[in-house]
């Protein structure tokens, strides 16, 4: 599916270093300084599986730790 002008988070496909990741997500028309925010607050007061409202889209931010500090990765999930 092709974005629009209302279209906030996408699902996007693509290959990094050789190896396709068949489905991401990301935010489009938010600061970085919004999405590292987010995606620290999930790491420090969350779990895998955070369930929040950003505007009116509920999303999971997926958050996967890398040892026990740090973030190994860390992306929003649309809620249907």
């Amino acid at each position: 599916q092709q974005p629009d002008a209302h279209s906030q988070c996408l699902s996007i496909q693509f290959t990094w270093n050789g190896v396709k990741k068949p489905v991401s997500t990301t935010f489009v028309g938010v600061s970085p300084e919004f999405e590292v925010a987010l995606y620290t607050l999930c790491f420090y007061g969350g779990s895998e599986d955070n369930y929040v409202e950003v505007g009116p889209y509920a999303v999971n931010i997926k958050c996967y730790h890398h040892g026990r500090d740090r973030i190994g990765s860390a992306f929003p999930i649309v809620q249907d």
